[in-house]
């Protein structure tokens, strides 16, 4: 019986793919960040050609995010924990986790926005809190950050 399996991982201008298929791996990498050397940290002129590249804030974290947890307010407890070092009223973080805390039940935590400029992880988290966490919450206790 042959098996088959894809581990995707996309993250500071590489994608990295895994295929696997029965013993045969076959790994894919490919780096399409124009700025830097991959592997090297950035320095203050790779910085500066992130933000030249980028410009202006195209979005805004309190209609992307934390507009979006009001509505969890309802089946969730949403607990601010802290706020970015820089610029602290405009990046408040929050913590969303199941109502009725039970002790007895495995715990699920979702994370998202590790790297702050890549929003899908953050997005990912929002749309199952608003879609399907209630219904995971009768098994687990749900924490997200």
């Amino acid at each position: 019986m042959s098996r088959v399996g894809v581990a995707i991982a996309v993250g500071a201008g590489t994608a990295v793919v895994l295929f696997l298929y029965g013993r045969k791996r076959h790994f894919y990498k490919r780096h399409f960040y124009e700025i830097g050397t991959p592997g090297v940290p950035w320095g203050a002129s790779e910085r500066a050609a992130w933000l030249k590249h980028v410009g202006a804030a195209k979005r805004s974290y309190m209609k992307e995010v934390v507009d979006k947890l009001e509505p969890l307010k309802q089946t969730f407890d949403v607990v601010k924990y802290g706020e970015l070092s820089q610029n602290p009223s405009r990046y408040p973080l929050f913590c969303v986790k199941t109502k009725n805390w039970d002790e007895r039940k495995p715990c699920m935590l979702l994370t998202g926005g590790v790297h702050g400029y890549e929003t899908s992880g953050v997005q990912g988290a929002l749309l199952f809190l608003q879609e399907n966490a209630q219904h995971y919450s009768k098994y687990f206790n749900i924490a997200r950050r």
